[in-house]
């Protein structure tokens, strides 16, 4: 398992050749770049364009990417350490579309009453935006990004993403890691109410380490990195079948026209559900890890965690 978990253990340097991005020294004053530099698979759905890369600028360990639609602003999550690493060192950045800056430390751990150790997923709800944190949901006011309090999940090791349905319920994803990235056996997935009740969806090893979530409707599609399976649970917690992709340690997963995108660890590729399965969308990427997607202009949102990226890709 700790092999494979090469997305938390914080990669001082670029790996290999043929990455999304090319490597280079830390530079947070240049300006983003914007160049067809990833292979791109077609499908008879199209290609999608050469990406602008947003590079250079300060990201540390960028895990979730989240639209935020209202202030028309990407949120970058990042880490800034290590994934369990309780060092209060964490921060958000807000990035334009356009690709600048608009502020890499929008929250930032080190202001005072801040606290974030190693956030991860993002959702906004109303005016509040919810991030991961380890154990806890941090609430963050939506314009002043003032913490709000913390929501504490107990018994939880690796809370990982969050997703709110059309009435308004959080979803939470537990990816059951412990110290050392070890198997901690936590696996599980929360709900909290509008009102703010906090219940088990379904807590066990069987859910593969869940790490994407994304609701449908009236279901959740989970993406799973220890066993890399995507499947949906119900309402009350029910899972169907469930699908294998050629390779696994899956990660982000988007909905954008009832087509789906998972991000593949394993394959350092974006999967697209096509009507004959699933095919690599875009390959050669490294360390994919969450998507967001851009419901304005009809883009996804990649963000590369070793390599202290995002890439925006036109659909």
């Amino acid at each position: 398992m700790r092999g494979r978990l090469t997305k938390w253990t914080r990669l001082a340097a670029c790996v290999g050749l043929t990455c999304l991005l090319s490597c280079s020294p830390s530079a947070p004053s240049r300006a983003p770049q914007a160049a067809p530099v990833a292979p791109v698979v077609a499908t008879e759905r199209g290609k999608l364009e050469a990406p602008l890369v947003v590079q250079d600028v300060g990201f540390d360990a960028p895990e979730s990417v989240l639209y935020d639609a209202r202030a028309d602003l990407y949120l970058v999550s990042n880490v800034a350490g290590t994934a369990l690493a309780r060092d209060d060192q964490a921060f958000i950045s807000r990035v334009r579309p356009d690709g600048n800056m608009a502020a890499l430390k929008w929250i930032d751990a080190v202001q005072p009453g801040v606290l974030l150790n190693a956030p991860k997923g993002m959702v906004l709800v109303d005016d509040v935006l919810y991030v991961t944190d380890i154990d806890c949901i941090a609430k963050f006011d939506r314009v002043s990004g003032r913490p709000l309090g913390r929501i504490a999940i107990a018994g939880a090791s690796f809370l990982h993403d969050l997703t709110v349905d059309r009435a308004g319920t959080l979803y939470v994803t537990d990816s059951g890691l412990g110290e050392g990235l070890s198997a901690s056996g936590t696996d599980a997935i929360y709900r909290i109410t509008r009102d703010g009740a906090l219940g088990t969806l379904v807590k066990s090893r069987s859910l593969g380490q869940p790490s994407g979530l994304w609701s449908d409707g009236d279901e959740l599609w989970v993406t799973s990195f220890g066993t890399g399976e995507l499947y949906r649970l119900s309402a009350s917690g029910e899972r169907s079948a469930g699908q294998r992709l050629s390779k696994g340690s899956l990660d982000g997963i988007v909905m954008h026209e009832r087509t789906l995108f998972v991000s593949s660890w394993e394959a350092g590729a974006v999967y697209e559900r096509t009507p004959t399965g699933f095919e690599e969308r875009l390959t050669g990427l490294d360390a994919p890890a969450d998507l967001g997607l851009d419901t304005k202009r009809k883009r996804l949102l990649i963000t590369h965690y070793n390599l202290g990226a995002l890439s925006i890709h036109q659909l």
